[in-house]
């Protein structure tokens, strides 16, 4: 994954691999996960992801390396690698799905077009 920054007249590219790492306890911090990924090269970054509504963790997280290579070293080594009684789970992340409306509501009318009439006919009376 890439991204341009622009300063100036110069315009970078900075390129970096995202990997998500699953099945984490609370008791593991960003340092653990820095540290662990570290040995495989260097991180850009490391966050876990909260829930919005109690803030505590949700369980998973992502580190950022800008090296493809070594992120891909880093993903084979340590998937499955067992940190606090748990096996990780490490891997490129998954698209995001778009949330799904699912059906309409019980009782819930069908939108109409604007003019209140459906498909064009004007109400007779």
């Amino acid at each position: 994954m890439g991204f341009t920054t622009q300063t100036g007249p110069q315009t970078h590219t900075i390129i970096h691999m995202k990997i998500y790492v699953g099945n984490l306890t609370e008791k593991v911090t960003t340092d653990q996960i820095r540290d662990l990924f570290a040995t495989h090269g260097e991180i850009q970054d490391v966050y876990f992801v909260n829930d919005k509504a109690t803030g505590k963790p949700r369980g998973f997280g992502f580190v950022l390396m800008p090296d493809a290579a070594h992120a891909s070293a880093a993903m084979k080594a340590l998937n499955g690698f067992e940190l606090d009684g748990q096996a990780l789970a490490v891997n490129e992340p998954k698209a995001k799905k778009k949330s799904d409306p699912g059906p309409p509501k019980r009782g819930s009318r069908p939108s109409r077009p604007p003019g209140g009439h459906s498909r064009g006919h004007r109400l007779r009376r």
